[in-house]
C-alpha cells in the first residue's frame, strides 16, 4: 500500500477547512455574489442599494471568535503554543517571535483600510476615514468579525464577516457579508504576507463595491 507524507494529509485538511464556510454559503440560502481571482464575497443579509447613500465609513476589528492556523486555535492559544514551541528549540526565540507577531497583528486593520482606499481612490465611492480630526465623522462603521487566518503555508488565507452598521442602530447591520480571501497583493506600507492578505481583502471589497454596487460613480 502506498504511503503518503504527513504534509499531504495536512494539505487535504487545509483545503477542506478553508472552503468549509464558502461551501456552506454556496449550498445554503446564501450564494456567493462576487468572485475575483479565487476571492469570494457572499451577501448574507441586507440591501446593498442602501450603501449608495453613504458618504464615508470608519472600520474596526472584532477578534472575539478569531482563530489562527490550520488547527483553528483561538489567537491567545495559538500565540501561547507558538511561544512555547519556539522557546523549547532555543531560549528566547519564542519571546522574540511574539514581539514580531504583535507588530504583525497591529497592521491588519490599517492594511485592510489601505487596500480598500487605494482601490476606490478618485472613484467617488465612499472611503474609510482614519483621521479622528475629520470635520464630519462617518455615520457608518464596517466591523470585520474575523473568523480565521491560515498562516501555516506560504499563501495565507483569511475568512471574515463584514457587517456595516449605522451609528443609530448598532444591533442590526444594514448589510452583512462574508469574505473568503487568499493572499494576492502586497501592502505598500506594511511588510509581510499576513498584512498583504488584509490589504488584498480591502482591495477585493473595493472592487466589489466599484463593480457591483456603485457602478454609476
Amino acid at each position: 500500500m502506498k504511503s503518503y507524507p504527513v504534509q499531504f494529509f495536512l494539505m487535504i485538511m487545509f483545503l477542506f477547512s478553508f472552503n468549509a464556510i464558502a461551501q456552506e454559503v454556496d449550498n445554503g440560502t446564501y450564494k456567493v455574489t462576487f468572485r475575483s481571482k479565487g476571492q469570494k464575497i457572499a451577501l448574507l443579509s441586507g440591501d446593498v442599494t442602501k450603501l449608495t447613500a453613504i458618504k464615508s465609513f470608519n472600520a474596526v476589528l472584532d477578534k472575539t471568535k478569531f482563530t489562527i492556523g490550520i488547527k483553528g486555535d483561538p489567537d491567545s492559544v495559538y500565540i501561547k503554543k507558538k511561544v512555547s514551541e519556539l522557546n523549547a528549540k532555543k531560549e528566547g526565540k519564542g519571546d522574540e517571535w511574539k514581539k514580531k507577531w504583535e507588530i504583525t497583528t497591529s497592521t491588519f486593520l490599517p492594511a485592510f483600510i489601505e487596500g480598500y482606499n487605494d482601490y476606490i481612490e478618485k472613484s467617488g465611492i465612499p472611503k474609510i476615514v482614519t483621521n479622528e480630526n475629520e470635520t464630519v465623522q462617518p455615520e457608518f462603521t464596517m466591523v470585520l468579525r474575523l473568523c480565521y487566518l491560515y498562516t501555516d503555508f506560504d499563501t495565507p488565507k483569511l475568512g471574515t464577516y463584514l457587517d456595516i452598521y449605522s451609528k443609530d442602530n448598532k444591533i442590526e447591520p444594514i448589510v452583512s457579508m462574508l469574505l473568503n480571501i487568499i493572499y494576492y497583493n502586497n501592502s505598500k506600507k506594511y511588510s509581510g504576507a499576513n498584512a498583504g492578505t488584509f490589504f488584498t481583502a480591502g482591495r477585493v471589497l473595493g472592487k466589489y463595491f466599484k463593480s457591483d454596487i456603485f457602478q454609476g460613480k
